[in-house]
């Protein structure tokens, strides 16, 4: 997940003097501008590749467990607290699929893997929609947790409206931001093949309104509310462990306890 948008990773061809037009039609050996600042990705290619490729099978094969399990076990998906936790396990596995290997491509080859402009456009757009939805979704499992620990009854009575009205909100909002932006917006694109997923798109260079815009609601906020909600969450079942004298309630509180240990656990990959 990229989350700075405005400063992508670059990996060129050698510097030219001349001077180029805004052309989207860019191919390795042409000159091209060179006022670019290096990413730190860019330092140390072979390093992040070695550390993706030793990664991806075990993930994989993690991802095929659990659903495994999900689809033998059938008391784990009924169970509403793993709704949210089911979406973002498809998400993420569809992500890995289908994002993973330009990703390599583009650090073994030092170039991205099709070099058209639709390419560059719609892997822009399917990952940036992907990695918004995947935050959102978690930001909305740590919301979740805490009605479903603290206000039971709420969300026993509400849990399904409020999974699908959160799935909307989730898609839809990603969705139509990017889509607009990235093939509606009035700029034109210079596509940059040596840069990962082709450089920076127009409309983040052209308004300053809109880059704060999108790193605020897209990527600061949701990841403010997984830091800022599972802090709460954890202070108040500790809170609720010292309320609970009982054996039967200190059974329920170490219930809650492995649920929260469980959104911990995904929630510190977002940090």
């Amino acid at each position: 997940m990229n989350f700075n948008r405005t400063n992508n990773g670059t990996i060129r061809p050698p510097p030219s003097n001349r001077n180029r037009s805004n052309e989207s039609d860019f191919r390795p050996g042409r000159d091209n501008d060179t006022n670019f600042e290096r990413d730190p990705i860019d330092q140390s290619p072979e390093v992040i590749l070695y550390l993706l490729t030793t990664l991806v099978i075990p993930s994989i094969i993690c991802f095929i467990f659990l659903f495994y399990n999900f689809i033998h076990l059938p008391h784990l998906r009924s169970k509403s607290s793993n709704l949210f936790i089911i979406s973002l396990l498809i998400i993420n596995f569809i992500h890995i699929l289908t994002d993973l290997p330009f990703r390599l491509y583009y650090l073994s080859q030092n170039q991205v893997p099709f070099l058209y402009p639709i390419f560059c456009l719609i892997w822009t757009w399917y990952d940036d929609i992907l990695t918004a939805v995947n935050l959102f979704i978690m930001a909305f499992t740590s919301i979740d947790r805490y009605i479903f620990i603290f206000h039971h009854v709420f969300h026993r009575r509400y849990k399904r409206l409020l999974y699908r009205i959160s799935m909307v909100v989730c898609f839809l909002f990603a969705t139509i931001w990017y889509t607009v932006l990235i093939f509606g917006y009035p700029c034109q694109n210079s596509f940059i093949y040596f840069s990962f997923q082709c450089g920076t798109l127009c409309y983040l260079k052209n308004s300053q309104v809109l880059t704060h815009f999108e790193n605020a609601i897209f990527f600061m906020f949701p990841l403010s509310i997984i830091v800022i909600g599972n802090i709460i969450l954890i202070i108040h079942v500790f809170i609720q462990k010292r309320q609970m004298k009982c054996r039967h309630r200190l059974g329920l509180w170490r219930q809650n306890f492995r649920m929260i240990s469980q959104l911990m656990f995904i929630a510190i990959l977002y940090m």
